[in-house]
């Protein structure tokens, strides 16, 4: 069975909408900025985003993950044509003001009105694992329509100590905040974090095709795995991630493929990691990065990365 993408939204520091976000990737502007934060850390990816527009919607907490992850989800429901009442929920988050990650998706799916399945899934990663795991369900028939959110808020001083304890954030970059991400560069000094979030409606083939749905984008294939290594230092011979790439590979060939949109996470041990897969692999073809426009967003990261895919191909460009 067939998976289309039907709708997509996005909140980051270039936009509170899918394609203010790609008008700024286009322009190759960054989001990051100076942020006035009692840290050492000074800088990061913060959405120029009112809640107040948005309070008459979310039926309970002021968690500003809950916000951004309100406003993408609306986008994604919104450019689908569905109803909320039409869909199940697949929430991923990271960080959170609310430490109980299952009760977000609660209040995610109470606010929007869903009334199907609720899932919650809590990783960095958990935005394209969530995305794998929503293509098996519609493979299988479990659902038709699955919403995707992936949500983060994390520029205040209590996460970033967190972080900082890993010893993984920027710190060095305050006074040169659009420099501070540099993906694949030997002189990288470490992660910047993004707020916001991003939404994918997943649907099987044959129900956006019945209801004359506009179809944006289709996956066609996807691969998870674990190399049994700590987030932040994976394989140094990226053996997880190279067994992941030739999962999603099996069913498509490689001359398909004219781009990779790699991770980049300004983090060396990470992005060296990517390198050696990307060039093991496919390694002729063309290769970016999208950090250097919002951050890191944590658990926003993986559906960002993929909305950006998304429109990268609606619009034909590489970047």
């Amino acid at each position: 069975m067939r998976v289309a993408i039907t709708g997509i939204g996005m909140v980051n520091a270039l936009g509170n909408t899918a394609n203010n976000v790609w008008r700024g990737l286009s322009l190759q502007k960054s989001g990051i900025t100076y942020l006035p934060l009692s840290h050492d850390v000074q800088i990061g990816g913060k959405p120029n985003f009112s809640t107040s527009s948005w309070k008459q919607y979310i039926k309970v907490s002021n968690s500003l993950s809950l916000y951004y992850a309100y406003a993408a989800a609306t986008e994604a429901l919104l450019q689908s044509s569905l109803s909320s009442s039409a869909v199940s929920l697949i929430y991923e988050t990271c960080v959170s003001e609310n430490t109980i990650f299952a009760l977000e998706a609660s209040k995610l799916s109470y606010s929007l009105g869903i009334t199907s399945s609720v899932d919650c899934k809590i990783s960095a990663l958990g935005g394209l694992d969530a995305v794998c795991s929503g293509v098996n369900r519609i493979k299988t028939g479990v659902f038709d329509k699955i919403l995707i959110v992936g949500s983060s808020a994390a520029l205040n001083p209590y996460f970033l100590d967190q972080f900082s304890k890993l010893g993984i954030l920027n710190n060095r970059d305050n006074g040169n905040p659009e420099g501070s991400i540099k993906s694949f560069d030997l002189n990288a000094n470490g992660i910047v974090i993004g707020e916001g979030a991003a939404a994918i409606l997943l649907e099987s083939w044959d129900s956006a095709i019945e209801r004359k749905a506009k179809i944006i984008a289709e996956v066609k294939s996807h691969g998870r795995t674990n190399d049994g290594k700590f987030l932040f230092k994976p394989h140094e011979k990226a053996e997880g991630l190279i067994r992941a790439c030739e999962k999603a590979l099996k069913s498509i060939k490689k001359g398909e493929i004219s781009a990779v949109l790699a991770d980049g996470i300004s983090l060396i041990e990470r992005d060296v990691a990517e390198a050696i897969a990307i060039d093991n692999l496919l390694p002729s073809v063309p290769t970016s990065s999208f950090k250097s426009g919002f951050g890191h967003m944590l658990g926003a990261a993986g559906c960002s990365q993929i909305c950006s895919a998304v429109l990268a191909l609606e619009y034909v460009r590489i970047i």
